[in-house]
């Protein structure tokens, strides 16, 4: 299974679009002859660790780490007690090295409180890999294109209950 098959439908594509997707990005991994295909990261935005992997001799490097190393994260949240970071949704796939597990594992290191609030998520899942807790603007709204169109009212009613269960 490729990336179509794992990141098309999250963006709204159907399974006959999926498929021609997936075909057609193997297609162009062949006809660039690149063996960067099941590299980890390659992909990433959209593909574009691909592009980088086979067209500019890039190597394959965390975002979140890089990220994290530039803004001297650690060292930022040296003297905190609660950090809180976020996704539009919690799934498997945060899982696998998206921003969240990054800001998650720095913190931990430092054994920080961590809560994440996101579009939607399994607060079970996230409780097992390590936060604190989980706020989904889907428990507060039950509408998601109202989550989508308009997050703000729903995120300062999410701020309310975090100030008043954590602060």
């Amino acid at each position: 299974m490729g990336a179509a098959h794992i990141y098309a439908p999250q963006k709204g594509a159907d399974m006959q679009q999926v498929e021609l997707l997936e075909k057609s990005l193997t297609h162009f991994a062949q006809l660039s002859g690149s063996s960067h295909l099941a590299t980890p990261g390659a992909g990433a935005a959209g593909g574009l660790g691909f592009m980088a992997l086979t067209y500019l001799d890039a190597t394959a490097k965390s975002g979140i780490e890089t990220i994290l190393d530039a803004i001297s994260f650690d060292e930022r949240i040296s003297d905190v007690d609660l950090i809180i970071t976020g996704e539009g949704r919690f799934d498997a796939q945060s899982l696998s090295g998206k921003a969240p597990m990054g800001v998650l594992a720095h913190a931990q290191q430092q054994e920080i409180e961590t809560i994440i609030v996101v579009g939607q998520g399994d607060l079970a899942q996230a409780e097992e890999v390590g936060f604190s807790a989980l706020y989904s603007l889907t428990s507060f709204e039950s509408d998601i294109a109202t989550c989508i169109s308009n997050p703000a009212p729903i995120l300062r009613l999410i701020g309310q209950e975090l100030a008043r269960t954590h602060i």
